[in-house]
């Protein structure tokens, strides 16, 4: 019983240090309920549902954006978790590092009412990739995190692929730029020999 214990205490901590909740975040984004669709309803995935969303510059960013390209590394994030906003700089230089026919897009979490806050902290930070403002209709892709910062990957169909990264990646001795790309590039390989 002691050794249970131990363990669930051991978790709880590493998940503190490792990433904050992304729950409260999407559920303070929602303002009304989206109708569902399932596989059956619309003959595709839920993650591959098509969406419309605004960038925090004002661009519109559909789920079309990600057929332009072999992967992309969606970084979902929120103003509130200090991880989050660290690893921005981390993520900029991936983002000018990035193998031929990969792309990164940031998906900012409560941008919806801290909008101005999430484009400070971009500017301050070098950020130069784009970032999505979350609205309900992303729901299906973020479903399944539960802490920021996490990194999934799609592929151009819109479908995830590979495992996600929470938090911000460790790899031996690499820095987290380093251990992102060395990431990306296993996940694109992956992605390629599927092909």
């Amino acid at each position: 019983m002691k050794k249970i214990v131990l363990f669930a205490a051991a978790l709880a901590a590493i998940m503190m240090f490792t990433g904050c909740s992304a729950e409260n975040a999407a559920q303070d984004s929602v303002t009304e309920e989206a109708p569902a669709s399932t596989e059956a309803d619309t003959g595709e995935s839920a993650a591959s549902a098509a969406f419309t969303a605004q960038t925090i510059n004002g661009e519109v960013f559909t789920r079309e954006r990600f057929s332009e390209y072999d992967l992309t590394a969606v970084n979902v994030w929120q103003t509130t978790c200090k991880y989050c906003v660290e690893e921005i700089p981390d993520l900029e230089n991936v983002y000018n590092n990035l193998p031929e026919g990969v792309n990164l897009v940031g998906i900012c979490l409560d941008a919806d009412y801290n909008e101005e806050t999430a484009k400070k902290m971009l500017e301050e930070n070098g950020a130069t990739y784009e970032n999505i403002i979350y609205n309900e209709e992303l729901r299906p892709y973020i479903d399944k995190i539960e802490f920021t910062p996490t990194t999934f990957f799609v592929d151009r169909n819109g479908e995830w692929v590979g495992e996600e990264v929470v938090g911000s990646p460790q790899e031996g001795d690499k820095n987290v730029s380093e251990a992102y790309l060395a990431k990306i590039n296993s996940v694109l390989e992956t992605v390629k020999g599927n092909s």
